[in-house]
């Protein structure tokens, strides 16, 4: 009985280790971004001085932003960006537009970036790119709103070209990542069921169209958040 209380026990911190390394590895902003800078080293100088430059404006209009799916421990709210552009370049995709748009891709929508700062740095392809995964939203949108906003959204979405549904592949993919860190008492918990409907009727259709990988990761990714909830 001793012996496996004992390897139960073992058991036991080697899982909460393993959960804590990936959860610190998730939550490093610092981590995130020395990862990027390193594997953007494949890339043509210009390649990669330019998502150089979309991290910059990234930090300085995201400036005082936060993720909140880990609680109180508040995070920059570009890892999101990083951590997306990442799993692109971890993906094999070596359009660095895509890369400096994924980057960039919530600037428009939750900053006051202008499309012409964009247009006059990046050139009409990465901004052209940028306004395709960008939702317009009235200012205070309620859940009410939402439910019917998003849907034209990814509606939309499932339309356009396949560098617009990898970009918003790699989205959605890192926000469902984030799914196993939050807890009851986060207020993001209620949200978690239209989430995984959201999930399930639009995410799933637009990686399906791109990423082999993402539809098995998200599907792993609802199964574990319905029995969590």
């Amino acid at each position: 009985m001793w012996i496996c209380l004992f390897f139960f026990i073992l058991l036991f911190k080697k899982m909460l280790n393993r959960y804590n390394k990936t959860m610190n590895t998730f939550s490093s902003y610092k981590k995130s971004k020395e990862v990027l800078i390193k594997s953007i080293r494949s890339f043509t100088p210009k390649q990669q001085l330019n998502i150089k430059k979309a991290i910059i404006l990234a930090e300085k209009y995201h400036s005082g932003q936060t993720r909140s799916e880990l609680g109180p421990k508040k995070v920059s709210y570009v890892i999101h960006c990083l951590r997306a552009a990442n799993w692109l370049i971890k993906q094999k995709v070596k359009n660095s537009n895509i890369i400096t748009t994924t980057i960039l891709h919530d600037t428009l929508e939750d900053t006051n970036l202008s499309s012409e700062k964009i247009q006059n740095v990046f050139g009409s392809k990465v901004l052209g790119l940028v306004l395709s995964v960008t939702r317009p939203h009235p200012p205070n949108e309620t859940e009410k709103q939402k439910r019917i906003n998003k849907p034209a959204c990814f509606k939309k979405i499932l339309q356009m070209n396949k560098q617009v549904k990898l970009i918003k592949t790699a989205d959605l993919l890192d926000n469902m990542r984030s799914w196993q860190y939050i807890t009851k008492i986060n207020p993001l918990y209620k949200k978690l069921p239209r989430w995984i409907d959201e999930a399930e009727q639009y995410y799933l259709p637009i990686a399906k169209s791109v990423s082999q990988n993402a539809v098995l990761e998200m599907n792993k990714i609802i199964k574990k958040t319905k029995n969590k909830i």
